[in-house]
C-alpha cells in the first residue's frame, strides 16, 4: 500500500449516503485518508480547501452531475485522477467521461477488494507522469553532454 510519506486522500462524491460513508470507511481502514460530499458543489468546496491526491465521482446526482465536476477537474486539477462510479454504465456515458478526463471507472455494485488497485494503479500512473515530467525539464540542459 502506501508510506507514511506519499499518504493518499481521497475525496469521495456521491450522494447517496450508503455508498459514499461505505467508501469512505473502506478507504480508511485499507489506510487512505478519505473524505466525503454529497453533492459537486460540496466537493468544489473541499476541494479548494483542501488537498486530495485523487477523487470518486458518481456521474448521476441529482443537482449537479458527475460530468460538471469532471470538466471542472479537467480545468483546475488537470493531473488529479478522477475515477468514476456509476450503476448506469453505458458505451455513450462511458465515452463522455473519458473524453471529459475520467481515469477510470467502477460500476456500481463493485467489490471493495477493488479499491485498493485502482487507488494504486492511478496513483501509480500519476508518479510515473510527474516522473516524465521532472526528466524532460532536465533534457534539454544535459542535451549537449549527449
Amino acid at each position: 500500500m502506501t508510506t507514511p510519506r506519499d499518504t493518499v486522500r481521497v475525496l469521495v462524491v456521491d450522494d447517496e449516503t450508503l455508498v459514499r460513508d461505505s467508501l469512505i470507511e473502506a478507504l480508511s481502514w485499507i489506510g487512505y485518508e478519505a473524505d466525503g460530499a454529497c453533492s459537486v458543489e460540496a466537493a468544489i468546496e473541499l476541494l479548494t480547501t483542501q488537498e486530495y491526491s485523487i477523487v470518486f465521482c458518481d456521474l448521476v446526482m441529482p443537482d449537479t452531475d458527475g460530468f460538471t465536476l469532471l470538466e471542472i477537474m479537467r480545468r483546475k486539477y488537470p493531473h488529479m485522477p478522477v475515477i468514476v462510479l456509476t450503476g448506469h454504465a453505458t458505451l455513450d456515458l462511458t465515452q463522455r467521461a473519458i473524453r471529459l478526463g475520467a481515469q477510470d471507472f467502477l460500476v456500481k455494485p463493485f467489490s471493495i477488494r477493488e479499491l485498493p488497485f485502482v487507488v494504486e494503479r492511478n496513483m501509480e500512473r500519476v508518479r510515473l507522469e510527474t516522473q516524465l515530467c521532472s526528466c524532460s525539464r532536465f533534457t534539454p540542459r544535459i542535451a549537449h553532454l549527449i
